[in-house]
């Protein structure tokens, strides 16, 4: 089942004891620090050896302008924020996760894994229902309410590097942020295994994320993470809103909804629907009045009117793989001071139906964006 609702780029809110990674390797001695003072030779009163002056370890890297000022803020990576599957081959190599850091921004936070040697990194993430090592299958003690599992890959086994950077691989068992500040909690190592790196996030929530590779030269890059917190209130979708019924053709093919949320902004309720898939589903909206939604599908109405949503083209979940996961969590509760009372769900066949029920037909607005993973988005303007 797919884990609770999530915000998103659009604002939408839906609706074990510890253990050790499977391997450990020592890490290298830490190197001196050489603090360079200045003299005081025209104040025999000072101390001949000064604090050195306070640094912000989260966030090391911001510039710092001059005494009394504030470090530029941190911008989060750029796109379109998601709770889809992410990949990225890489190039194979022989390369090491040498470090892990966790720090909160301004409406993220950021988890970045420094790595080195010879190859270009890839990754694998993907949201997950339990917290479970791979390949042993057993629990892993990660503190949070969802987890994404991040796999670095292209990486080598200790013995398989050179013997400077064997030593350096990151082999510490977790790394946890304070008094639960942030929305992640934690950060767990999973070991190396076929040539990757596993991690395990720990969210309070499933949230949506971004992902980047940055290179550093001389064989050195970093894969960055920002896990997004709040976003700004979205512009509504351009056009003439509309009580008609709206459609578009799809091309048939494994695929299936993996999330849906639904969120309250100035002047109109927003539905986001994402699918997971190789080809663009087809798709209709139409207000009912027939009650198939109760009939046919067993759902409760959530409202005197409701406008249906419906994804076609879907592959039925009992003929999906097992790590694909239908979304599943209705029913949700309409926002705040919205229009929409309220939203179900349900799959009939080779469609997947959401309900969306309110007091009384409102005209709205469709976009479909065919970028994977592919989004419906639905406008619904407030009277």
């Amino acid at each position: 089942r797919h884990l609770g609702t999530v915000g998103s780029p659009t604002g939408e809110a839906p609706i074990r004891p510890p253990r050790t990674t499977r391997a450990s390797w020592s890490v290298a001695a830490s190197l001196a620090l050489a603090l360079v003072l200045a003299g005081c030779a025209d104040d025999p009163e000072a101390p001949e050896d000064p604090d050195p002056p306070d640094v912000d370890e989260q966030d090391s890297a911001a510039p710092q302008d001059g005494e009394g000022t504030e470090p530029a803020a941190v911008e989060p990576l750029s796109g379109d924020p998601t709770t889809a599957d992410r990949e990225e081959e890489g190039e194979p190599g022989r390369l090491a996760v040498t470090d892990v850091e966790v720090a909160q921004h301004d409406g993220f936070d950021r988890v970045v894994f420094h790595i080195e040697g010879e190859g270009t990194p890839g990754w694998f993430l993907r949201y997950e229902d339990e917290a479970i090592s791979d390949p042993s299958d057993e629990p892993l003690d990660v503190a949070g309410g969802a987890f994404l599992r991040v796999a670095i890959r292209n990486v080598a086994l200790p013995p398989d590097l050179p013997e400077a950077l064997e030593e350096r691989v990151w082999d510490a068992e977790r790394v946890t942020t304070p008094d639960d500040a942030g929305v992640i909690r934690e950060v767990v190592g999973d070991g190396i295994f076929a040539g990757q790196h596993g991690f395990v996030l720990g969210i309070d929530r499933m949230r949506p994320y971004l992902v980047e590779r940055v290179e550093e030269g001389d064989g050195e890059y970093r894969v960055v993470l920002d896990v997004v917190d709040e976003e700004p209130d979205p512009d509504a979708l351009a056009g003439d809103p509309t009580t008609a019924p709206r459609e578009q053709a799809g091309e048939p093919d494994t695929q299936f909804v993996h999330d849906v949320r639904v969120g309250g902004h100035d002047g109109f309720d927003r539905v986001v629907v994402e699918h997971s898939g190789a080809a663009t589903v087809g798709w209709r909206t139409a207000y009912s009045d027939d009650s198939r939604a109760r009939e046919a599908l067993g759902v409760e109405e959530p409202g005197e009117v409701v406008l249906e949503i419906t994804i076609r083209d879907i592959t039925p979940p009992d003929e999906l793989d097992e790590q694909l996961q239908t979304w599943d969590e209705g029913p949700i509760d309409g926002p705040a001071g919205g229009v929409i009372e309220g939203v179900d769900t349900a799959i009939a066949g080779t469609d997947h139906v959401i309900v969306v029920g309110m007091s009384q037909e409102l005209p709205y607005l469709v976009e479909y964006v065919d970028d994977p993973p592919g989004t419906l988005i639905l406008d619904i303007f407030h009277p």
